[in-house]
C-alpha cells in the first residue's frame, strides 16, 4: 500500500475528516451544557433542569453536520484502498 502515490494525502485527509467530526461532537455536548437544553428526561435529570421541548440552534446545527459526516465518511476510507487497488491492478 505504501508504493501508491497519493497515500500520505489520503492519510491526512481522513485525519482530519477524523479530527472534524470529534470536534462536531465536543462542540455539540459543550453547546448543550452551556444551554442547558435536553430533550431526554434522564440528560435533563443529571444536572437538575427541566426537560427542554427543543434544542438549542447550535446544537441542531450540530447535529446535523455530525450526521452528514456519518453518513459520508465510512465511504471515504473505503474509496482509497479500492482505487489504489485498482491502480496497482492496472500498471
Amino acid at each position: 500500500m505504501s508504493t501508491y502515490p497519493a497515500w500520505q494525502a489520503f492519510v491526512c485527509a481522513l485525519i482530519a475528516l477524523f479530527a472534524k467530526t470529534t470536534a462536531t461532537s465536543v462542540l455539540q455536548v459543550v453547546s448543550r451544557l452551556r444551554a442547558r437544553t435536553f430533550l431526554l428526561p434522564e440528560d435533563a435529570a443529571l444536572l437538575r433542569v427541566a426537560t427542554a421541548a427543543e434544542e438549542a440552534p447550535i446544537v441542531r446545527r450540530c447535529a446535523a453536520v455530525w450526521r452528514n459526516d456519518v453518513e459520508n465518511l465510512p465511504l471515504f476510507p473505503g474509496a482509497g484502498p479500492v482505487l489504489g487497488a485498482g491502480r496497482r491492478a492496472g500498471s
